[in-house]
């Protein structure tokens, strides 16, 4: 691996994503998504803060805190159950212009 290439940017830009993720859904998420994210969202930030602080840790130390963020991840899903939360996007789909059209075959008639 080579130790020159910034690798903490990758951490910087998925904290980024993570924060305003999570803020989105607070923000406009309606009750059950800001109850949710209440207690998804610290557990997140924690690991986009590991993902982050690994990057800028020596190269000895990287890998470890990074496993530390990904098994913070794996077990979120244990220390609250999905059934206990509830999260739906509020934005509405995209408009119908902006997906490609399917092709439509057309048969001819016999004769």
């Amino acid at each position: 691996m080579d130790v020159r290439r910034p690798v903490w940017a990758f951490g910087v830009g998925y904290f980024v994503v993570n924060a305003v993720h999570s803020g989105l859904f607070l923000h406009s998420g309606g009750a059950g998504a800001v109850r949710a994210m209440v207690r998804l969202a610290p557990i997140n930030l924690v690991s986009a803060t590991m993902v982050l602080v690994g990057g800028l840790l020596p190269v000895n130390w990287r890998l470890p805190v990074w496993a530390l963020a990904f098994a913070l991840q794996w077990v979120s899903p244990y220390l609250f159950p999905s059934q206990t939360l509830t999260l739906s996007p509020s934005h509405p789909p995209p408009p119908r212009l902006l997906l490609p059209a399917a092709p439509t075959a057309r048969r001819r008639a016999p004769g």
